[in-house]
C-alpha cells in the first residue's frame, strides 16, 4: 500500500470513522451526484490527485473532470475540480478531500512566494527533502520546478514558516553574483 493510499485512510477514519451516520441514513446508496471544488482566496494548486484518490477511495467509479492543474495559480472563484458518482462517497469524501486540497495547496503557495522573492537573488533555494523507497511524490506530475521539489511525503511536512525569519538575513549576507545556494 502506497503512503498516500494509507494517508488516506486515516485521515478517513479520522473524520468519518465507522460511517456517517446522517449520510447512511439519508441518502440512498444509489443516488448519483456531482459537485465542484473551488478556489476561496488566491493560491498555487497542489494535491490534485491526493483529492481525487479520496473519492476513489469510496468510490472507484468517480469521475473527474479537472479544471485546473496542479501548480496553476487560482483566484478566488476559480472552478478547480468537478467530481462525479455515489452521492454517499462524496459526502463523505469533500471534507477530507478538501482538507489534502488546502494543506498541499497552502505549502505550494507559501513555497512560491519565498521562489519568486530569491528570484533575481544569487541565491538557490533547494530542499531537503528525501523521498523513501516506495513513496510517491504528492506532486509529481505538476510542472513547476518548486512544486516538484517540495511535495513529496518524508512523514512529515517540513515546516517552512521558519523560512519567514531566516530568508530576510540570508539575503542581506548574499552579495550580487556569488551564487550561493541556500
Amino acid at each position: 500500500m502506497h503512503s498516500i493510499t494509507r494517508l488516506i485512510a486515516l485521515a478517513l477514519e479520522e473524520d468519518i470513522g465507522p460511517g456517517d451516520v446522517t449520510t447512511d441514513n439519508l441518502i440512498d446508496p444509489e443516488l448519483e451526484g456531482e459537485g465542484v471544488i473551488t478556489a476561496k482566496e488566491p493560491a498555487v494548486l497542489a494535491g490534485l490527485h491526493v483529492a481525487q484518490q479520496v473519492f476513489e477511495s469510496l468510490d472507484p467509479k468517480a469521475r473527474f473532470v479537472l479544471r485546473r492543474q496542479d501548480g496553476d495559480r487560482l483566484h478566488s472563484g476559480d472552478p478547480v475540480l468537478e467530481v462525479s458518482g455515489k452521492m454517499r462517497a462524496l459526502l463523505k469524501g469533500e471534507r477530507t478531500a478538501l482538507n489534502f486540497l488546502q494543506h498541499l495547496s497552502g505549502i505550494a503557495t507559501c513555497v512560491k512566494s519565498y521562489v519568486d522573492l530569491l528570484q533575481d537573488r544569487p541565491v538557490r533555494l533547494r530542499h531537503g527533502l528525501h523521498q523513501r523507497q516506495g513513496q510517491q511524490p504528492l506532486s509529481w506530475e505538476s510542472k513547476d520546478w518548486w512544486i516538484k521539489s517540495f511535495m513529496a511525503i518524508t512523514g512529515s511536512i517540513w515546516g517552512l514558516s521558519s523560512l519567514k525569519n531566516i530568508i530576510p538575513s540570508l539575503l542581506s549576507s548574499f552579495k550580487k553574483g556569488k551564487g550561493k545556494n541556500v
